[in-house]
């Protein structure tokens, strides 16, 4: 695991019940990027998935510090 998710993120997986597996599909292939509006260290990765109803999960990634783990 290169990345480290924040509590606000543990909590929100749960809650929505979300598959760490769909996170780490997003984080390391996402089907499309985008850079942050506001701060210029982030980056949205996102990917579809179909059985989840076809729904796009967004991981917003801290590129700066996901650098320095990799």
């Amino acid at each position: 695991m290169d990345y480290r998710l924040t509590q606000h993120a543990q909590d929100v997986l749960q809650k929505r019940q979300i598959a760490l597996a769909w996170v780490e599909k997003a984080f390391y292939q996402p089907e499309w990027t985008q850079d942050d509006a506001i701060d210029p260290d982030l980056e949205h990765r996102m990917a579809r998935f179909p059985e989840f109803g076809d729904r796009l999960l967004r991981v917003i990634v801290n590129i700066k510090t996901v650098h320095q783990l990799l």
